[in-house]
């Protein structure tokens, strides 16, 4: 689905006229594009061009992506060589990319110039402006005793904080203009980089970045980082994302509880260059990726430059991460009228990334702003955007709180919603919780042919729609009545019944919401597994084979016998001889020996006697012979097989009767 972003108004007018005056060069970038591809080869990519009245403004700045394996100095040649100079990088942080990112500024090229230059330069796979974005101008509300949270309500927020109010272990990370993060009412819900001793002036997690407790802050780079609000945008947005909630005093985030990330790459003027945008996208998912921070969504509250190929990918990678990025679709153009991003894209909101939600504002009467963007293709659904009161900082508001609208006031109720969804359903997917926010909408009519969903954020909705179930796999693929199976998948918390084939599980035990395991019952036969849990039923595509089960080998019992009361060999008639052994192993106790006496007849053994001794629990056992005639006889002793052991058998003891 396509997506959208926007433009802001500050409370102050004549800083409002100069944003505005800022943003019409900005739309006519916009408005005119072409498509330039590299000489490098085939394989380039094409090379989005602004418009001609952008394209000759100087200074010029570009961002220039060569190969991994050109070297920084051979880039800072080819700057020199230009009239230019490589001004900065693109950091990845050490993510997977496919090339270098310099960024590439000139006093005496314009960014025409500058474009057309490293278009013809082979070793250059792709090269775009470096542009300004804005943030989304507040409008102050008519009414300026405005202080009510009215769009908590509106989206059903106090239903959805009886289901949950957030977790401390999710993370939403604000790309704006920073954050006071010594706000009374942030304070608290800020995040803290684990891997940063802060003020120790070391750089602890070797990110590249000294201090970076709360996050970074490119629009003024230095020695230690720190992403305070110079502005107010951010800390606002922020407000409504999660500012924390029952604790008594100000306003209360979508997210009661959960941890912000201070992202600084707009000035205090409510600027800043796509390369510093996308150094804090890398930053954010890197956090993710390489030191397990649970971010689940990123707010961007900004917008309205040409496209960005860089930016692109970037937003992209984050989605590969799991992580959502919820933008404004934007304020319209210089008339404050919406306009259709269907037709006028804008951007980031406007990317064809899976990962974007696109987010337009609406008033208390549910209606759309007049001011908000729209587009039934691209924008996916709207939030409360108009009047919307949260934190600023002092300079902005001595109360530290004030009413501003704008559609990025309407992004940060999605992205709370999004913070919100993941406490509750920690192990779903990124898709699974877009899928979730877009298909809870309340339906308003205003809304139809405006916006995708044709409806508006309602977070209780949200969270009453569990992790639908999937059945991904199972180990063992076989085995017999009584195998423990393992399944993994999505969707198991508060599963109430496991099925082989129909046949329900002696016993399952829930594991977490991606694993349940389960107990092969007894008539069990050969087929799929099937799972029930609040979010449906979920069938395994693959079948579990019942096997029978494989009998114990049997057991293989050593018996001996030794005789008693012969003297060379010999008895004397009418003398007991004492025949007694012993069989192992013990568990044998209880079972039968046979012990069988021959007597020698004309050069022949023939049976003359047998008998059956018990086993005692040592395992022994004993019998007195008492021989009537004289002559040559032979004992030995045996015990049957049975399905439990073998048979086993002694030699035979031989002994004279004299």
């Amino acid at each position: 689905m396509g997506k959208s972003a926007m433009r802001t108004r500050e409370p102050d007018r004549g800083l409002r006229i100069c944003k505005l005056l800022r943003s019409a060069l900005v739309l006519i970038v916009v408005a005119l594009t072409f498509a330039c591809c590299s000489h490098a080869s085939a394989a380039n990519a094409a090379t989005a061009m602004p418009g001609r009245a952008a394209l000759q403004q100087t200074p010029g700045r570009v961002i220039v992506k060569y190969s991994l394996s050109e070297p920084l100095a051979a880039t800072r040649a080819a700057a020199a060589e230009m009239g230019a100079q490589v001004a900065g990088r693109v950091r990845t942080f050490g993510l997977k990319t496919t090339g270098r990112f310099v960024v590439v500024s000139s006093d005496t090229l314009s960014t025409g110039d500058l474009m057309r230059k490293y278009s013809a330069d082979p070793a250059v796979q792709y090269v775009e402006p470096d542009y300004v974005v804005t943030v989304d101008a507040a409008v102050t509300p008519n009414d300026t005793f405005f202080s009510s949270l009215w769009g908590m309500s509106q989206i059903s927020a106090p239903l959805a904080w009886g289901t949950s109010t957030g977790s401390a272990d999710v993370v939403v990370a604000d790309i704006d203009t920073g954050v006071d993060y010594a706000h009374p009412d942030l304070a608290a819900n800020m995040w803290h980089n684990p891997g940063e001793i802060a003020g120790n002036g070391i750089d602890d997690d070797g990110n590249g970045y000294v201090d970076d407790v709360y996050g970074i802050d490119p629009a003024y780079p230095s020695s230690i980082s720190d992403p305070t609000d110079h502005n107010g945008h951010g800390t606002h947005t922020s407000g409504t994302m999660a500012a924390v909630g029952n604790n008594g005093i100000g306003v209360t985030g979508v997210c009661w509880t959960a941890r912000i990330m201070a992202l600084e790459f707009m000035n205090s003027s409510g600027s800043g260059y796509t390369s510093d945008a996308v150094t804090c996208v890398n930053y954010v998912t890197s956090e993710k990726v390489h030191y397990g921070v649970n971010v689940v969504a990123a707010n961007c509250s900004w917008g309205g430059s040409g496209y960005s190929q860089t930016r692109h990918d970037a937003i992209a990678s984050a989605g590969n991460a799991g992580i959502a990025f919820v933008c404004a679709a934007g304020n319209g153009g210089l008339d404050g009228v919406g306009d259709n991003n269907d037709v006028t894209p804008t951007y980031p909101a406007s990317y064809d990334c899976a990962n974007i939600i696109a987010v337009a504002a609406t008033d208390s009467s549910d209606a759309l702003a007049s001011f908000s963007n729209w587009g039934p293709a691209s924008v996916d659904l709207a939030a409360p955007g108009v009047g919307i009161l949260s934190t600023v900082p002092s300079f902005n508001n001595a109360t530290g709180y004030a009413s501003w609208s704008g559609t990025s006031m309407a992004t940060p109720h999605v992205t709370g919603a999004i913070a919100l969804r993941a406490a509750a359903y920690p192990s779903e997917s990124v898709a699974t919780r877009i899928s979730a926010i877009e298909s809870s909408v309340d339906p308003v009519a205003a809304l139809v042919g405006k916006v995708a969903t044709g409806g508006r954020l309602d977070v209780a909705n949200a969270l009453d729609r569990p992790t639908p179930l999937t059945i991904a796999g199972f180990t063992p693929a076989s085995g017999p009545v009584g195998t423990s199976v393992t399944l993994t998948g999505s969707g198991f918390t508060g599963a109430t019944a496991v099925r082989f084939h129909g046949t329900a599980a002696t016993t399952e035990s829930v594991v977490s919401d991606t694993q349940i395991t389960a107990t092969v019952p007894a008539g069990a036969r050969t087929g799929t597994i099937a799972v029930d849990a609040p979010g449906g039923t979920g069938t395994s595509v693959a079948a579990f084979t019942v096997t029978l089960p494989v009998p114990a080998p049997p057991i293989v019992p050593a018996i001996s016998l030794r005789l008693s009361g012969l003297k060379s060999g010999a008895v004397m008639l009418a003398t007991r001889v004492k025949a007694k052994g012993a069989v192992t192993p013990t568990c044998l106790a209880g079972s039968k020996v046979t012990l069988v006496v021959q007597k020698k007849r004309g050069g022949k053994w023939r049976k003359v006697k047998s008998t059956t001794r018990t086993i005692n629990a040592a395992g022994a056992y004993s019998w007195k012979y008492k021989p009537s005639k004289k002559g040559s006889y032979r004992i030995r002793s045996s015990i049957a097989g049975t399905a439990a052991h073998a048979a086993a058998t002694t030699k035979w003891r031989a002994f004279r009767v004299k």
